[in-house]
């Protein structure tokens, strides 16, 4: 697990921490990958990009490496509708989120709310 503060994600890749460079790093199938942008950092990026309203309850993010090599953080997340000050609807959207980059990599979400997201936002 990697945690910083409060914010955490689950590995299975083995971690490894150098104090005297400052660098958090896991050992993957490709090799030793250094994490410049931690859980934090990722999970505020699809904040700052609308993409999530907050962290599904329950739910933990994962670092994984998905297609060609690419570690990423997976985020499940929800994203709160408001429609028109009456009622909020959470909507399931996960999210993944480059672990080297801090780019939003994919987005999960129901067609109908890719189509009309921006009524919304």
């Amino acid at each position: 697990m990697i945690e910083e503060e409060g914010t955490m994600a689950l590995t299975d890749f083995p971690i490894k921490i150098d104090p005297k460079r400052a660098e958090l790093s896991v050992a993957t199938s490709t090799g030793q990958r250094i994490l410049p942008f931690l859980p934090k950092e990722a999970f505020e990026a699809a904040l700052r990009a609308r993409v999530i309203s907050k962290l599904k309850s329950g739910e933990t993010m994962q670092l994984t490496e998905g297609e060609q090599g690419k570690l990423a953080y997976q985020i499940p997340g929800e994203r709160t509708l408001n429609f028109l000050n009456l009622f909020e609807l959470d909507i399931p959207v996960s999210t993944s989120v480059s672990a080297l980059t801090g780019e939003i990599l994919s987005i999960d979400q129901p067609a109908w709310l890719r189509i009309l997201g921006f009524v919304f936002s």
